[in-house]
């Protein structure tokens, strides 16, 4: 769980966006694909898509960061799924790196304590998400 001061961090953050959450999310991408090219092929050719479900999602994530109970079984359900596209626990290295790459780039007056709430919430989603796809592998 991410404390009052992360989330109010992050609240904030995102109010400082110097760009639309659509071009974070691609510029996500970007990040993502240059980092780690090998996961191209895991993603449709046409990515406006998925650039929509991710900006999507982040909103989502955003919102319930501080509702576990709201929050964490849709992450379960993303992960499960990402277990299916064939996602491995270094995917989500490059993916966390990536997005924290891409706020950087499009928030205004990005510091440590930015990157470091940031990180946290990646840090929680992205635990959640292996949990349950490391069980979906096993059943």
């Amino acid at each position: 769980m991410l404390s009052v001061e992360q989330q109010a961090t992050i609240q904030a953050s995102i109010e400082r966006l110097n760009c639309s959450t659509r071009q974070l999310a691609a510029t996500f991408y970007d990040h993502l694909f240059k980092r780690a090219p090998q996961v191209r092929d895991m993603f449709p050719p046409q990515m406006s898509p998925q650039v929509i479900k991710l900006e999507q999602m982040l909103v989502y994530v955003v919102g319930c960061m501080n509702d576990t109970e709201t929050l964490f079984p849709i992450l379960d359900e993303l992960g499960e799924a990402h277990e299916g596209f064939g996602a491995v626990p270094a995917h989500y290295e490059a993916v966390g790196a990536s997005l924290l790459d891409a706020l950087a780039d499009s928030i205004d007056g990005w510091d440590d304590t930015q990157l470091a709430a940031w990180s946290a919430l990646y840090g929680m989603v992205s635990d959640r998400m292996i949990a349950a796809a490391r069980k979906q592998g096993a059943a």
